[in-house]
């Protein structure tokens, strides 16, 4: 029998917080907008919103308030000039 591992104490691995902040994003970010008419736009708004907008687009504090695209650029232009 494996051993239960809390998922509130720190330092912990398994521990949900970056996921949650994701999903609260969404909440605030994306699902306000409208009225949906089904499961299925739900999901393809949220796919979209995901690859389209959250993973190149939305500054993400990782990469010092500046999108990924643009921390990807600056890194680059960081190489040719070293």
């Amino acid at each position: 029998m494996d051993a239960v591992v809390p998922m509130s104490r720190g330092g912990n691995c398994w521990d949900n917080a970056p996921i949650e902040s994701f999903f609260g994003t969404i909440k605030q970010e994306l699902l306000p907008q409208q009225a949906w008419r089904g499961l299925r736009e739900v999901r393809a708004v949220a796919i979209d919103y995901i690859h389209n907008f959250y993973n190149p687009a939305r500054i993400h504090a990782h990469h010092h308030c500046v999108s990924p695209i643009q921390a990807d650029l600056d890194f680059s232009q960081q190489l040719r000039f070293a």
